[in-house]
């Protein structure tokens, strides 16, 4: 059995990708660096080799990567602060952040490091919200590993799975700063890229749920209805096939305003479905304060679909399993 060296791995699928040296390495690390990392001279840290595997459409966690105990400790707790970024827990993420922050002065200096800081600040220090003034620190902290954004068009980029999420947040700020079309486009280049990119279906979906999600909400804000739906159909069927379903709700919550604005009495049964598919779904997923927040839309925007899903019920079943796992809750803590 052959044993390959991460070296060895990254030059594989570099060929397989048809890249340069320059084309991957750029904003990572020099040309020269990966040439001594392909060749075994050197072994690349840890998010070099993450950064580097992202950017060749590949799943880091598929190859075994030992690495040092302060690593994956900076590992963990970048996970840790995108899933309370995620649910909107910004008090918890901005404590994990100092953790994240004190725990990278003791290791080299890494750009993707110090980008992903720099993104998670802006991000908590607005709990969440993306704003158009937030356009230039954005691609500040972009240009960090991707010296050449806005001088190439986005299919040209060699991009990590960080680079998306940031440039995801740039066409938000377009979109919150007027500029919707532009931010449309920029959706959709995005969802190209990924098509373009990945290989395995799994971890493209991680990026393709926020990005189509954005995409459909602001093609409802422009009134490109039918456009909006038809994305909205494809994401709910690609995601629910590859178990991606967190953000299923929020498209069929999408689907039920779109025909709201469309023709509420004409399409009053659909709406009824895709709002109970959406109040239940996010029960599933014990996401009970934007279930409760969609009761209420529906009662105040929206009565007569509210009484035909007997609004009522649903409120009752979200008490019912939000008291259950609280409970749950309060005997794992026991």
């Amino acid at each position: 059995m052959a044993i390959y060296s991460m070296g060895k791995v990254i030059k594989r699928f570099r060929k397989i990708k048809g890249l340069t040296q320059e084309e991957l390495a750029d904003g990572i690390c020099t040309p020269g660096g990966l040439s001594r990392i392909e060749n075994g001279v050197r072994e690349p840290s840890h998010a070099k080799f993450v950064a580097l595997m992202q950017r060749l459409g590949q799943w880091e966690d598929s190859y075994d990567l030992f690495v040092g105990e302060e690593y994956y400790e900076i590992s963990e707790l970048q996970k840790e602060i995108s899933v309370k970024v995620m649910h909107h827990d910004f008090e918890s993420a901005d404590l994990i952040l100092k953790r994240y922050e004190e725990r990278i002065c003791k290791v080299p200096k890494e750009n993707m490091y110090t980008q992903f800081l720099k993104l998670q600040k802006l991000i908590i220090a607005d709990n969440g919200l993306i704003r158009g003034e937030h356009l230039e620190e954005l691609e500040a902290i972009l240009r960090m590993t991707v010296p050449d954004y806005g001088e190439k068009k986005l299919h040209e980029l060699v991009l990590a799975d960080q680079e998306l999420i940031i440039i995801n947040n740039i066409a938000i700020g377009y979109a919150e700063n007027g500029q919707r079309p532009k931010a449309i486009k920029l959706f959709e280049e995005m969802i190209e890229f990924l098509s373009d990119r990945f290989m395995d279906c799994r971890e493209r979906n991680n990026l393709y749920a926020p990005l189509v999600l954005n995409l459909v909400k602001y093609l409802g804000l422009e009134g490109r209805f039918r456009e909006a739906l038809e994305w909205a159909d494809q994401a709910i069927g690609e995601l629910t096939e590859y178990g991606k379903t967190l953000y299923v709700p929020e498209l069929h919550f999408d689907i039920a305003w779109i025909r709201i604005q469309m023709d509420r009495i004409k399409y009053a049964d659909i709406i009824a479905e895709e709002l109970a598919l959406s109040i239940y779904g996010r029960i599933g997923n014990r996401q009970y304060d934007s279930a409760r927040f969609q009761l209420e839309y529906m009662r105040e925007n929206v009565p007569e679909i509210a009484a035909r899903i007997n609004a009522d019920h649903c409120e009752e079943l979200l008490c019912r399993q939000e008291g259950r796992n609280q409970q749950k809750d309060c005997w794992r803590a026991g």
